[in-house]
C-alpha cells in the first residue's frame, strides 16, 4: 500500500471524521485508502447536513407563505402591485 504524507487539510479531516482525537496523533505517512476513506466519510456528512438545512428550509418558507396566505397577499397579486403599467396594458386589451 502507498502511503504518503497528509495535508493539514487532510490531517483536520481525520479528526472531524473521528479516525483521530487530534492533529498532532494524526501520523506522518498515511495510506491513500485511509485519506480516500476519510474524505469519503467527509462528503457524506456535508450532504446530509445540506439535506437538513434544505429541508429546515422548506418548512420555514411553508410556514411563512401560509401565514401570508391567511392574510390574504398572493404572489399575483404582489406582482401586480410592482408592474400595474404591464397589467393595465393587458386589461386594456382584452377589453
Amino acid at each position: 500500500m502507498r502511503s504518503k504524507a497528509p495535508t493539514d487539510f487532510e490531517r483536520r479531516i481525520f479528526v472531524w471524521t473521528g479516525r483521530y482525537q487530534t492533529v498532532d496523533e494524526v501520523p506522518a505517512f498515511v495510506t491513500d485508502s485511509a485519506i480516500n476513506s476519510a474524505k469519503s466519510k467527509l462528503r457524506i456528512y456535508i450532504n446530509i447536513a445540506m439535506c437538513a438545512t434544505t429541508f429546515i428550509a422548506a418548512l420555514v418558507v411553508m410556514y411563512v407563505g401560509r401565514g401570508k396566505a391567511r392574510r390574504g397577499e398572493s404572489i399575483a397579486q404582489r406582482n401586480m402591485e410592482r408592474h400595474p403599467e404591464k397589467y393595465q396594458q393587458r386589461l386594456e386589451a382584452h377589453k
